[in-house]
């Protein structure tokens, strides 16, 4: 009897083949790799958005309370409304509650309070750069009527309104439609306010940026530019953003990285008075 050899033959990949499986797999996990890293970064950014968009809200919210209950009286200098270089201030008298100052008792306070709004550290940038409101209780005599009214400075009285404004201004809308900064507030059918947002992960890329962004005299804000008659905190900030350069300007004169001047959000809204 014969016996034949056979060889048995296993079967396996060329190296060709493997080559070719390993370079598709790279290709996948590139693929979804990026994938992922775009989706992380779309809802991160919305995120921050929103933050903004929050931060806000809750500031007009606060504002439109304080500005229904604002006092108006022909015979009262019932406001201090402040157009500065960069950031404005006001204060008025309001039906709120307040602080009391100091050495007033409880029987000597009234239901009224002086009201205020203002960037702490006037055009400081970061970090230090929050809008504050303050209220500060009011005597019933003689402060209520001593017709003189300024922004109220006592530590006590001072809280953090948004922790992520960095920049205020306000106009007016006056009786007959026409816009202006500087007209009398007793003429005013709405006081127009409009700020400037940056979300906590872009002002912590931000630190130790200054709010020069002014020109050479130190005295108008480049980008975030003062608004003159007939014109909008929202449509002159929004538009100097949206022009050519607008963005590279903000990096030059303010020291910030782009990535943080990108997240600047600029918000206006209009409160009509009683």
């Amino acid at each position: 009897m014969k016996y034949h050899a056979t060889s048995q033959q296993r079967a396996a990949f060329t190296l060709v083949e493997v080559l070719v499986s390993m370079t598709v797999l790279i290709l996948l996990v590139s693929l979804v790799s990026s994938i992922t890293n775009n989706a992380t970064r779309t809802i991160s950014g919305g995120g921050r958005r929103i933050e903004s968009d929050n931060e806000a809200r809750s500031v007009f919210n606060r504002m439109a309370i304080d500005f229904s209950r604002m006092i108006r009286r022909p015979d009262l200098n019932y406001s201090a409304f402040q157009k500065l270089p960069g950031n404005d201030a006001f204060a008025f008298y309001a039906e709120a509650n307040g602080y009391p100052p100091q050495n007033a008792t409880t029987g000597q306070l009234s239901p009224y309070s002086i009201v205020g709004y203002q960037v702490a550290g006037d055009n400081a940038f970061f970090p230090g750069s929050v809008l504050n409101r303050t209220a500060e209780a009011q005597k019933w005599l003689p402060a209520i009527t001593s017709g003189t009214i300024t922004l109220p400075t006592s530590a006590t009285s001072v809280s953090t309104a948004g922790n992520l404004v960095f920049r205020m201004e306000y106009t007016l809308l006056q009786k007959d439609g026409t816009i202006s900064p500087t007209a009398s507030i007793k003429d005013a059918a709405a006081i127009v306010v409009g700020i400037g947002v940056l979300d906590g992960q872009a002002r912590a890329m931000a630190s130790g940026g200054d709010l020069a962004w002014k020109d050479s005299s130190l005295t108008a804000p480049l980008v975030f530019a003062d608004v003159t008659n007939d014109q909008l905190p929202l449509n002159v900030w929004q538009s100097k953003l949206n022009s050519t350069g607008g963005i590279e300007q903000v990096v030059s004169d303010g020291g910030i990285p782009a990535n943080a001047a990108r997240a600047i959000r600029v918000y206006q809204r209009y409160f009509y008075l009683p």
